[in-house]
């Protein structure tokens, strides 16, 4: 069985995740007291990416989605947090990796 190279990024505000084509596997989100969510898009930047997903989490809960088969992103990946997101994680590899 070949070995899977993947990598992960734990966020805690708005950022680019990656700015190359990029296959995402996962997300894994923590909020606080009210509950949250995060937005992701295919691009750099909100503007002018795709949004591809929106994803909350209850009050001080988690969310986890994965995506067994992976989801390419050509033009790259950001995420935009929302209010109350303790923290994110995402599964990622840039593409032509693993």
């Amino acid at each position: 069985m070949p070995e899977m190279l993947s990598g992960y990024t734990r966020i805690t505000a708005s950022t680019v995740i990656n700015e190359g084509a990029t296959i995402l596997h996962g997300i894994m989100l923590l909020t606080s007291v009210t509950g949250g969510d995060i937005t992701l898009y295919e691009g750099v930047d909100a503007v002018s990416g795709r949004q591809i997903a929106r994803i909350e989490a209850d009050a001080d809960g988690s969310h986890l989605l994965t995506l067994p088969v992976g989801l390419r992103l050509e033009r790259g990946l950001y995420a935009a947090v929302g209010s109350n997101v303790t923290e994110a994680t995402l599964f990622w590899t840039p593409e032509g990796v693993g």
